[in-house]
């Protein structure tokens, strides 16, 4: 299999070609879950994979939707806030929290703390956000203060990600422009638990079916999981997949999905554009993007913690982006790696417009080259 069958089968597993979801919390659970520590990004992600059009697909609908419960938005995959199903919380936090939990073990011996002071400190959390009492990170740090327990900077990151990773805590709906913290309790009951065993088999499938075709290492990175527990779960659903080789790689996908691509019920080449934004899982959903991005472009792309907003043309990079938003306009900034030919500017126009018109606006496309 080629680099542009891949891309091609991705766009489509991940529902970027001819999107059709009319509501944000089944565009979550097809994706398993999505990165969200970049909350406009997040439901530019969401929005992407749904019908354009739909009153739903919109930045302000699918905060809604967020601060609603709909969606849930928790610490987990990577140690990272993710965005996905509220039934789907506890599973996928619980995958994640051995191999991120062994990593906090360090900087719990650097803040001194023991058993016993994270054990006052879980019941006193949980004292303050009890009932549903929503609160910042800030009003958390000012009640934990209160109480004696001097938790600013790195002590209350670190007592915030604990005790996500935990299943203690998630977050809770927006206050402005700041999320809230909640007991996952309150704000999520009703999350099922089931042994990890199936849990690694459930979203093994999950995993290959909206992300594929994927690599074993590409499927353990996105988690974390050791490789003995991303083989298990591979092995407890391969008679779902098919298996697929490109150079010295094995990559995996549902089957179904090959007999899609075969069966040419939709143009898999069509032309299109997307600003993809920071974190989407058709980039950072894989250790190895070498089918999207060139080796030469990975440096204009890398940024602190992943990869920068991407241009992303025919299924592959190229060229990056940001944004302006004004009280009518959008002003969408792209830096292309290469100059474009006037069908590509037709297509970026497209593509920004689509972009504007979730958020409510008008836009106004600004294009160079690097």
């Amino acid at each position: 299999m080629h680099a542009n069958e891949i891309v091609q089968l991705r766009l489509q597993n991940q529902g970027l070609i001819k999107p059709a979801f009319l509501q944000s919390p089944d565009v979550v659970s097809k994706m398993v879950c999505t990165q969200a520590q970049f909350f406009p990004g997040a439901k530019w992600s969401l929005g992407l994979r749904m019908k354009p059009g739909s009153t739903n697909a919109s930045d302000a609908m699918l905060e809604k939707a967020v601060n609603e419960g709909q969606i849930a938005r928790a610490w987990s995959f990577r140690g990272t806030i993710h965005l996905m199903a509220p039934e789907d919380s506890e599973t996928l936090t619980s995958l994640a929290a051995p191999s991120v939990l062994g990593r906090l073990k360090a900087s719990r011996r650097k803040l001194g703390l023991d058993d016993a002071a994270l054990s006052k400190i879980d019941k006193l959390v949980h004292q303050a956000l009890a009932h549903k009492n929503f609160l910042t990170r800030e009003q958390l740090l000012a009640f934990l203060e209160k109480q004696g327990i001097a938790a600013k900077g790195e002590m209350l990151s670190h007592l915030i990600y604990r005790a996500s990773l935990m299943g203690q805590i998630c977050i809770g709906p927006m206050q402005g422009k700041q999320y809230t913290l909640a007991l996952t309790q309150d704000w999520l009951p009703g999350i099922s638990q089931i042994s990890r065993e199936k849990a690694l088999a459930e979203v093994a499938l999950r995993y290959f079916t909206s992300h594929g075709p994927a690599t074993l290492q590409d499927f353990a990175w996105w988690i974390p999981l050791s490789a003995a527990d991303a083989a298990a779960g591979l092995k407890a659903v391969k008679y779902e997949l098919i298996q697929v080789n490109a150079g010295n790689r094995t990559l995996w996908m549902h089957k179904d999905a090959h007999t899609k691509q075969l069966s040419g019920s939709q143009s898999l080449g069509e032309a299109q554009a997307i600003f993809l934004p920071a974190y989407d899982e058709y980039l950072f959903g894989y250790k190895d993007r070498s089918d999207v991005v060139d080796d030469a472009h990975l440096k204009h792309l890398n940024a602190a913690n992943g990869f920068s907003p991407a241009i992303i043309i025919k299924g592959r990079a190229a060229g990056t982006w940001s944004r302006v938003i004004g009280k009518k306009k959008l002003v969408v900034s792209a830096i292309l790696f290469s100059p474009a030919d006037s069908e590509t500017h037709e297509l970026l126009q497209k593509a920004a417009g689509r972009y504007a018109a979730f958020l409510g606006l008008e836009a106004d496309l600004k294009v160079a080259v690097l």
